[in-house]
């Protein structure tokens, strides 16, 4: 090729790269022949390989790319956030994904996106392929609250059992049913009221006082465009799409300005945004897409880190890119989002946490 991916050896970064098989132009995928143009890349496999094994090269390659990368150790802990597996084998791809990561000791967890649920099963039955496989941390909320892979995971500390933080996971769920109504669906009623009931108990048990705690989601919430339109606080990374966030708002984010405990929300779905910015207190953050080429931009692949300051409402955060060991766009919560106008958000919304 002759874009500056492939003329620097990146072809797989390729700007206009063909996916030979299900393309317009370069159909074929159930074909029992199908003929290549000369410049495409085709690597054989070994005769002795059976093809359903080779069907699950991609996605484990895609797996450990992600954990080499990203710099993963047995020490960390994996969030998947979304449109993981997108492919009518779901069970197998699951498998071969989660080699990499149980193969090494990492814990890991997920969180569904809308593509997940394309694939021939449903989001309850994922949320059990993923209970099932190891390494993963997984307690679903009660059956009455909709979605699948809803739930809240305590951090203990090191010096004892004592509760320190909480990651919350919530499903954003995929389409909506009602016409005209933007695309996508939002959080429901009984997520909500689950959350207010889970962050209740959590601070009434450690003496009135919210614990620090993330959430974590597929598609992002409205408050995003409004946290990277904010000219109260800094924010770090780039936006270079609209932005995929249900045109209601079911009123997550007031949840967790009200309850005190989350400090930030991070998500998927957006392919080439990875920005995070501040609103009122809280930290709206992307990942990285962590597998070859993106649908669309060229962002270089990688993964967002995040680490927790134990005993302090604090966290460092930034971008691991693929073959760059430089932390990129690293910054900290609440210190890099300082104030910038006369509205004084951040300052109100932090002292209000306090209290």
């Amino acid at each position: 090729g002759k874009c500056k991916f492939c003329t620097t050896g990146r072809y797989w970064m390729c700007q206009k790269h063909d996916l030979y098989g299900f393309q317009n132009n370069v159909n074929g995928g159930m074909a029992e022949y199908m003929r290549f143009p000369p410049e495409g890349l085709v690597y054989k496999i070994p005769k002795d390989m059976p093809v359903e094994k080779a069907l699950l090269i991609e996605p484990y390659a895609c797996s450990k790319h992600c954990v080499d990368r990203a710099q993963i150790t047995n020490e960390d802990f994996v969030v998947l956030s979304g449109d993981v597996v997108t492919h009518d084998s779901v069970q197998a791809r699951w498998d071969a994904l989660v080699q990499v990561m149980s193969s090494r000791g990492i814990r890991w967890t997920a969180v569904l996106g809308n593509h997940d649920e394309e694939h021939k099963l449903s989001r309850r039955e994922i949320q059990a392929i993923i209970a099932g496989q190891p390494g993963a941390v997984l307690n679903p909320a009660p059956e009455d609250v909709a979605g699948a892979c809803n739930q809240v995971i305590a951090i203990s500390g090191s010096k004892g059992n004592d509760t320190e933080a909480l990651l919350y996971f919530f499903d954003t769920h995929a389409y909506t049913r009602f016409k005209g109504i933007g695309k996508y669906d939002w959080v429901d009623l009984s997520q909500l009221v689950w959350y207010r009931d889970q962050s209740r108990a959590f601070t009434e048990a450690n003496g009135g006082e919210p614990l620090s705690a993330l959430a974590f989601f597929h598609i992002p919430l409205p408050e995003y465009l409004e946290a990277w339109n904010s000219m109260e606080t800094n924010h770090w990374g780039t936006r270079n799409e609209k932005g995929g966030w249900p045109y209601l708002n079911s009123g997550l984010f007031t949840q967790f300005v009200e309850a005190g405990d989350v400090m930030a929300t991070f998500a998927g779905h957006d392919h080439v945004n990875d920005y995070i910015a501040c609103l009122y207190g809280i930290a709206l953050a992307y990942g990285r897409g962590t597998g070859g080429a993106t649908t669309y931009g060229d962002q270089v692949p990688g993964a967002r880190v995040i680490v927790l300051h134990e005993g302090e409402r604090t966290f460092d955060t930034w971008i691991r890119e693929r073959g760059n060991d430089r932390r990129v766009d690293e910054c900290t919560y609440p210190s890099s989002f300082e104030n910038k106008g006369p509205g004084g958000w951040m300052r109100r919304a932090m002292a209000r946490q306090r209290r």
